[in-house]
């Protein structure tokens, strides 16, 4: 997994860190500052705060959304991962 946040400003980006700290979140993460995955990435919107990404064997996106806010899209996660292991 790749965990990459793109705060907007300098108050986002402190809550990151606040977040990050408080929940002793134990994985890489990479800070985008200037938003350029966003800006080569467009299946990403910025209205959207929290959203995953599933990638087939050739690293193209192949479904972009929050599972956690769907119980269909989470099935429908589930359901491409099957199919793509």
């Amino acid at each position: 997994m790749l965990f990459i946040f793109s705060p907007r400003d300098d108050s986002e980006l402190v809550e990151l860190h606040q977040a990050v700290m408080l929940s002793e979140f134990h994985y890489p993460l990479t800070v985008d500052y200037n938003m350029s995955f966003i800006s080569e990435n467009p299946a990403f919107l910025e209205k959207y705060k929290f959203q995953a990404a599933l990638l087939d064997s050739d690293n193209r996106i192949i479904a972009v959304g929050n599972p956690m806010m769907s119980e269909k899209l989470k099935l429908y996660y589930i359901d491409l991962i099957r199919d793509n292991m």
